[in-house]
């Protein structure tokens, strides 16, 4: 038990004031043997996994080891390391959560936003998320976004502070496209890192945990979308957004020919998993929230006499 210990406190997955007790080891002997230690941003899963017929990860086969560091979440995350010394979140989600994080993922990759990796794992016959660490030992994420402040030229001063502007910028975008109320809570700059010894620039994290708060239509007062000074409406971001040249190219060039079916597509070749296409799957309202967000879009591009129009379905 001190190996593994000393194992996960190298890997800043160990708690000193948490409890003593590692739970639900897998392969523990194996682990043991066969561990590498990986100190890199990229945390895969082996080459050589093995996925059942509905596309989860069979982690039952692979070496690891459970952290016993305590994580914040209503979906009972913990962190699990592979033997092959990758870092990977586990989050207990419903079906449709988890097909949706998935399928916003690779809605993001074709739009060219770096998001967190994601894949479906099965243990013990239960299906869950896996998230993959895209942090190095030594770094972590700083919440650089104002508390309770959702004014976005508040938060655009504060992320251009990171070189982050450009981006935070996109994520408004984004974020409507599929209603999320949430990135207030996770916009995060990943600091800590060296380059020859020496600190290295702060630089912009993957977007993730996007599933958890979508397809929302309607704000409240406990999560609201950004908007300009106290206006959230599609409308007036919209139109703010288009005031940068390179925001209406992105507009232009991104969205003028996305397919959420495409995605769909690309998550059976690559991981073999097939989302649910009946009437109130994840996948449904997902394709009926684009369809709202692409005519509402393009009725406020043609109002301000904009040329260009977008589609996402």
């Amino acid at each position: 038990m001190s190996t593994v210990i000393d194992i996960l406190r190298s890997n800043r997955l160990y708690d000193e004031h948490g409890t003593d007790t590692v739970i639900d080891n897998n392969k523990t002997s194996e682990f043991l043997n066969t561990y590498k230690y990986n100190g890199t941003k990229k945390h895969p899963f082996p080459k050589n996994i093995t996925r059942d017929s509905n596309g989860n990860i069979l982690l039952d086969e692979i070496p690891y080891i459970v952290s016993n560091v305590d994580t914040l979440g209503d979906n009972m995350p913990f962190w699990i390391l592979l033997n092959n010394g990758s870092k990977i979140l586990i989050k207990d989600f419903s079906k449709e959560k988890i097909e949706l994080e998935l399928l916003i993922m690779y809605f993001l990759k074709e739009l060219d936003i770096s998001c967190a990796k994601y894949d479906k794992v099965l243990i013990n016959n239960k299906e869950y998320l896996a998230s993959n660490s895209f942090l190095r030992n030594n770094e972590e994420i700083n919440f650089v976004l104002l508390d309770n402040d959702l004014n976005i030229e508040d938060n655009l001063m504060e992320t251009a502070k990171y070189n982050a502007d450009v981006f935070y910028l996109k994520t408004i975008l984004v974020d409507r496209l599929y209603g999320n109320t949430d990135r207030s809570a996770n916009f995060g700059i990943i600091t800590g890192s060296y380059l020859r010894g020496k600190p290295a620039p702060p630089r912009i994290a993957p977007l993730f945990d996007t599933a958890d708060h979508i397809l929302r239509k309607k704000c409240n007062p406990m999560r609201r979308f950004p908007g300009i000074n106290d206006d959230y409406e599609l409308s007036t971001v919209i139109t703010y957004l288009l005031k940068y040249e390179f925001m209406e190219n992105f507009m232009r060039k991104k969205l003028k020919d996305m397919n959420l079916e495409k995605c769909a597509t690309l998550l059976e070749q690559e991981k073999g998993i097939i989302v649910s296409c009946d009437k109130d799957s994840g996948y449904e309202k997902l394709k009926s929230y684009f369809e709202d967000s692409e005519k509402e879009i393009n009725d406020i591009l043609k109002s301000n006499g904009n040329s260009f129009r977008i589609k996402l379905v």
